[in-house]
């Protein structure tokens, strides 16, 4: 990829495109991970600022999934720590 196209496709994705969610982490992994959901009939065919807009919007439906699931605390919040165990169990 040319690296204007890189550095728009970025700057789309940071912004987030408009869409009511966190500001993306941008990462080398996290951007990896979110170009991983990129289908490769687009790469050629979309613009900087479209991969951009793509990229943001799957970093949205990922926060809203997330957000649906439940935080780490929350799941915490049922479990205790069991050392004889060596893990976790689920406290009532």
């Amino acid at each position: 990829m040319r690296s204007d196209k890189h550095e728009r496709m970025l700057a789309a994705y940071r912004t987030g495109g408009g869409l009511s969610c966190p500001v993306p982490h941008d990462g080398p992994r996290t951007v990896d991970a979110v170009c991983a959901g990129i289908p490769a009939a687009l790469w050629g065919r979309l613009t900087g600022v479209e991969l951009g807009l793509v990229m943001a919007a799957i970093h949205a439906a990922y926060q809203r999934g997330r957000a649906g699931a439940g935080t780490d605390d929350d799941l915490a919040a049922g479990m205790a720590a069991a050392p004889s165990l060596d893990g976790m169990v689920i406290v009532d």
